[in-house]
C-alpha cells in the first residue's frame, strides 16, 4: 500500500501503555483504535492543511509477556468496551529448544552474512576494525553453554524473573569473550576455548549476584510466582484450595494441585496456610 505507514514497537505492551502518552493522558487513543476497527470515518483538524476526513485501517501484530498479559489485559477485562476481545491470541507451549548450531548453514552464506556486516560497520565508522572468529573447540562449547541456558529458561523451578536474566545473559557472554580476548591476545584472529570458559564464568558470577539481589522473587518457581501475582491483581487475602481451583480451572486442573501450590508459597514465605472452622485449611496473608 503506497499510502500506508508502519510504525514499530518493541512490544504490544508498549502500544497500550503509551495511550494518550501526548496528551496528559487525557485523550482518547484507546476509543480512537475501536472506532478505527468498525470501519468509522476520522475528522482531522491540521492548523496549515485544515480539516479533512480518513479513514484508516490498522493492522496490529505483536508479542506480549505473560506478565504484562495479566497487567494489562486481565485489568482490562473490567471494562466493557472490547478492546482486549478485539485481539487474536496466540500462545506458545513449546518444552524445548533446537539445538545451537551452524552445522546446517551454507558457507558460502556464512560469508556473504559476514562480509555484509562487515560492510555495514564500515559504512557507519571509519575506523580501522580488527574481526575475531571462534576456533572449532570454542564454538562447540559455546553452543553448548546455549543449549544449557535455553534449558534454565525453561526449568520450572527456576523463578520467571531469574529465566528472562539468564536468557539476557546469554548476549553478553561472546562480548565478555571478546574483551578478555583482547586483554590476553588482540592479535590472536581466533578466539579460543579457555577463553569461553572464562566468559561464561563472569556470566554465572552475575547470574549469581543477581539470585541474591532479588532472593525474593527468584525463590518462586514459574507456577508460583504466577500464583502469586494472580492473588495480587485480584487483591485476594485468604483462599481455599477448592475456591482457587474453581476460580481458575485451567491452571489449577484440580484441588489437590491449588491445595499444593497454596502451600508452596506459603512455606516460601508468601502468607501463610491455616484451619478452617469446618476442619479445612486455607491461605491467608
Amino acid at each position: 500500500n503506497p499510502h500506508s505507514i508502519g510504525i514499530m514497537r518493541d512490544e504490544l505492551a508498549g502500544f497500550i501503555e503509551g495511550f494518550d502518552k501526548y496528551s496528559g493522558k487525557k485523550g482518547n487513543d484507546r476509543e480512537y483504535y475501536l472506532s478505527s476497527l468498525s470501519g468509522d470515518e476520522f475528522v482531522v483538524s491540521r492548523k496549515k492543511e485544515g480539516s479533512f476526513k480518513v479513514k484508516p485501517y490498522h493492522n496490529i501484530l505483536g508479542t506480549i509477556q505473560p506478565a504484562k498479559v495479566k497487567e494489562l489485559l486481565l485489568r482490562d477485562l473490567q471494562v466493557t468496551d472490547g478492546f482486549t476481545e478485539r485481539f487474536l491470541c496466540a500462545l506458545t507451549n513449546y518444552t524445548k529448544r533446537a539445538k545451537s548450531t551452524d552445522d546446517e548453514i551454507d558457507e558460502g552464506l556464512k560469508a556473504h552474512l559476514t562480509d555484509l556486516a562487515q560492510d555495514i560497520y564500515n559504512y557507519f565508522s571509519n575506523r580501522n576494525v580488527t574481526y575475531y572468529e571462534l576456533d572449532k573447540d570454542a564454538k562447540r562449547r559455546l553452543f553448548d553453554i546455549f543449549d544449557e541456558a535455553d534449558r534454565d529458561t525453561l526449568d520450572e523451578n527456576n523463578a520467571e524473573i531469574l529465566q528472562s536474566y539468564i536468557e539476557k545473559i546469554k548476549t553478553y557472554i561472546p562480548r565478555i569473550a571478546l574483551v578478555l580476548h583482547c586483554l590476553n591476545d588482540y592479535e590472536a584472529q581466533y578466539v579460543q576455548k579457555d577463553t569461553i570458559e572464562a566468559a561464561f564464568a563472569v556470566a554465572k558470577y552475575f547470574i549469581n549476584c543477581f539470585v541474591s539481589l532479588t532472593i525474593d522473587s527468584t525463590r518462586f518457581n514459574s507456577g508460583e510466582s504466577y500464583l502469586i501475582q494472580w492473588l495480587k491483581l485480584r487483591n485476594i487475602s485468604n483462599i481455599t484450595p477448592s475456591k482457587l481451583h474453581l476460580s481458575n480451572r485451567a491452571r489449577f486442573k484440580t484441588i489437590s494441585i491449588a491445595r499444593k501450590y497454596l502451600h508452596c508459597i506459603a512455606n516460601s514465605g508468601y502468607g501463610r496456610i491455616v484451619p478452617t472452622k469446618n476442619g479445612g485449611e486455607k491461605w491467608v496473608r
